[in-house]
């Protein structure tokens, strides 16, 4: 259907005119003006639609979905794996496939304008909703135009005043020493402009198993490697550590094998202070079956000494 005959102007009209006839109409045909009317939203969707193609100039957009239509709820759930080193740091994960604060108009939903138009919140009517007082019903003043009809921001297109698109994933903020199963809500992470629905984003943090750490309450614990002879005689070795860095441990002389060592400090942070790295020695027993090795390990068998612990 024609728009300008919705709203009951002329094609000439001019903005002032078509906006002066969608307030008109709105405050007819507002559904909360009609709280009786199972068919007052949808007329006034249609007005709204015409409205919207009268002030683009182009009759075509009275067919776009209207995004004045009140918003589906939907929250998301979404599980995301991350690396154990990156849970024991902490940083800012990107959530793909979630709705992030739009760039345009900074996550507000609105942009400022030059001079007064139509406020968006309320549609021109000043009414932003409907409060029960026993049995009267009382009219909510629009808190963006203070009931004036009248706003000095628009919706912003990018986003369709949702505030968030789909254009810039959502961005967790991961505290270090984070745990497997921790979760984090992304208000209007999971809202979708397009389909017009609303919802928040719940994110459930999952830690990858690590090849040579794994977690222990609050403290790591590893495994270190050293030779049969350094674990007899004793030696300084190498523990390296998610972070990259490596720690010298000293392996006192006849270490055997399975002893564990505790670094204090050296484990994941927690609010409470950092566990520790319990580091447990593994014995590393070469092959002496043949060669000058073979012939050390037997003198060593024939004087006793293979027996003796430190």
């Amino acid at each position: 259907m024609n728009p300008y005959e919705i709203l009951g102007i002329q094609a000439s009209a001019t903005e002032e005119e078509a906006q002066a006839a969608f307030r008109r109409l709105a405050k007819l045909h507002h559904p909360d003006v009609n709280p009786g009317d199972p068919e007052a939203a949808e007329r006034f969707d249609r007005i709204r639609k015409a409205y919207d193609a009268v002030l683009s100039g182009s009759a075509a957009q009275a067919q776009a979905p209207s995004p004045f239509a009140p918003p589906s709820r939907r929250d998301v759930r979404k599980v995301v794996r991350i690396g154990l080193a990156e849970a024991f740091t902490g940083g800012s994960v990107r959530i793909p496939g979630s709705s992030g604060p739009c760039g345009e108009c900074s996550g507000e939903g609105f942009l400022p304008t030059e001079r007064p138009v139509l406020c968006s919140t309320c549609m021109g009517t000043g009414v932003s909703g409907r409060h029960e007082r026993g049995i009267l019903r009382v009219k909510v003043q629009c808190p963006d135009c203070a009931g004036s009809g009248k706003a000095m921001r628009i919706r912003c297109e990018s986003c369709d005043g949702h505030g968030t698109s789909k254009s810039a994933p959502a961005v967790v903020r991961v505290p270090p020493g984070c745990r497997d199963g921790a979760s984090f809500v992304v208000r209007g992470g999971a809202n979708d402009p397009d389909e017009n629905i609303v919802g928040d984003l719940e994110v459930v943090i999952a830690v990858a198993e690590h090849p040579r750490f794994k977690v222990s309450g609050s403290n790591l614990e590893t495994e270190v490697e050293v030779e049969v002879w350094d674990a007899a005689l004793g030696a300084s070795v190498s523990v390296p550590s998610l972070t990259g860095r490596s720690f010298r441990l000293a392996v006192p002389a006849g270490t055997q094998p399975g002893r564990k060592f505790r670094m204090k400090g050296q484990g994941m942070p927690s609010g409470e202070g950092a566990g520790d790295l319990v580091v447990t020695v593994r014995v590393r027993v070469p092959d002496a079956s043949s060669g000058p090795l073979k012939a050390a390990f037997e003198g060593l068998r024939a004087r006793g000494t293979g027996s003796e612990t430190g």
